[in-house]
């Protein structure tokens, strides 16, 4: 029978080896596309930023205890992730799920809750960047504050 920590253990280190893929992935995507497009010569500071993301997930693989700064982390390179505009942006921000999901089931504490204002903040300052109407602002802003703190409870 698996213990009870054990499983927890698992199931983050898990979570962060799909981060490292889902990171380098990324990368690699990113990178063939601009290589394609603009040929070896290519540079972009996202390349930068995109390739310190799967450096730091591949570190983060080195230790199994359930680490709160891991997801933190998260919510930072997504928000960076969306803010290079590397492709639209929009279809990214349904990342901020997995990172809040995560820390509300491995860490089962009020820190859940602290992250789901830190990624409302990124998305809300993310999107007083972009150029959209009184409306659309608050509809998104309330959509995705609801989707936030629901998935976290």
């Amino acid at each position: 029978m698996v213990e009870s920590g054990e499983f927890w253990n698992r199931l983050f280190f898990n979570y962060k080896l799909s981060r490292f893929v889902f990171s380098l992935a990324l990368l690699l995507i990113v990178l063939s596309v601009g290589i394609i497009r603009e040929g070896f010569g290519y540079s972009d500071y996202s390349i930068a930023v995109l390739s310190i993301y799967p450096t730091v997930s591949l570190l983060s693989l080195s230790y199994r205890k359930v680490n709160f700064l891991d997801f933190i982390l998260d919510i930072v390179f997504i928000s960076v992730l969306i803010l290079s505009n590397i492709v639209n942006w929009q279809y990214f921000s349904i990342i901020y799920l997995f990172p809040l999901f995560f820390s509300a089931a491995l860490t089962g504490s009020n820190k859940a809750y602290i992250l789901s204002l830190l990624a409302f903040f990124f998305y809300a300052w993310l999107l007083f960047l972009t150029n959209y109407d009184v409306l659309t602002l608050s509809l998104k802003l309330s959509l995705n504050f609801l989707a936030f703190f629901l998935i976290v409870n």
